[in-house]
């Protein structure tokens, strides 16, 4: 049977890549090496590492072309709010990370994230080879791993595997896209990668898009009670909403009932 198949493809943002060109990244380590030693601005207070030295970082003007031109190319290749204005966020952040150390599973503020590695201490192949990772079905150690849900609703992860040859690339993917760092162990240097966010004009921030899973916003009904209107009885029924203690404000809208007799007219409105 002779059959003309065609793949329909859902429209999703995906993962971009590139290398540093390697006059930028001569400037980039460069630049870098002089705020690690003159200008250490710790960002940990704001970052979900679990990593000891993590510094403020202003990109140096070369690297902040690449990233432009990188940016562009993702919203074209993916139609992702191609053509919008945009900015790339002055601060960034370096992470220094050393033995043992990691990044839970986590997501960005913004638009479009990226991450540029600048060092890999160690060798992948002996991450993967120690005890307690070579008989591993999940071998992961020392990786960059993005989490997503699939179509049927279930929880899928993708490796990077993040080794020396990856030092001056940069990857670029969605800010809510979330991911995670796992801890290498067979060297006593420092993995140095940058991170930072690009912000598209318009677009709400992670926090925004997922209010009701951050708040956990749940309404419990709880008893009936009676209350008099001229002296006639009437019922109604109590909502209790519980909110998360990380919200600052809330609107409540509120309607009386519509009159019913002669004399009867729109409730009150109180907001």
């Amino acid at each position: 049977m002779d059959l003309l198949f065609e793949e329909l493809k859902l429209h999703n943002p995906g993962v971009l890549k590139t290398r540093i060109p390697i006059s930028v990244f001569l400037d980039l380590q460069k630049d870098l090496s002089e705020t690690i030693e003159t200008n250490r601005i710790p960002a940990n207070t704001g970052l979900a590492g679990n990593i000891e030295t993590e510094l403020l970082y202003s990109p140096c003007e070369s690297f902040k072309l690449c990233l432009t031109a990188m940016y562009e190319e993702y919203t074209r290749r993916f139609d992702y709010h191609y053509g919008k204005p945009y900015t790339l966020e002055d601060k960034a952040w370096v992470n220094l990370q050393k033995k043992y150390e990691f990044n839970p599973v986590h997501w960005h503020y913004g638009t479009v994230s990226w991450v540029a590695y600048v060092s890999i201490p160690y060798d992948l192949q002996e991450e993967l080879n120690q005890p307690h990772v070579v008989n591993s079905i999940f071998q992961c150690a020392s990786m960059f791993q993005f989490v997503y849900n699939k179509f049927d609703g279930g929880i899928s992860t993708r490796n990077i595997e993040i080794d020396k040859t990856w030092e001056g690339v940069v990857m670029m993917f969605p800010a809510y896209l979330k991911h995670q760092v796992y801890p290498f162990s067979t060297s006593d240097g420092t993995r140095v990668s940058i991170a930072g966010n690009i912000r598209v004009d318009g677009v709400p921030d992670m926090l925004d898009y997922t209010f009701l899973a951050c708040v956990g916003l749940s309404c419990v009904f709880a008893q009936t009670i009676t209350f008099n209107t001229n002296g006639t009885g009437r019922t109604g029924s109590v909502q209790q909403y519980v909110v998360t203690g990380c919200i600052t404000e809330i609107t409540v809208d509120a309607y009386g009932a519509q009159g019913g007799n002669s004399n009867g007219g729109l409730g009150a409105r109180t907001q």
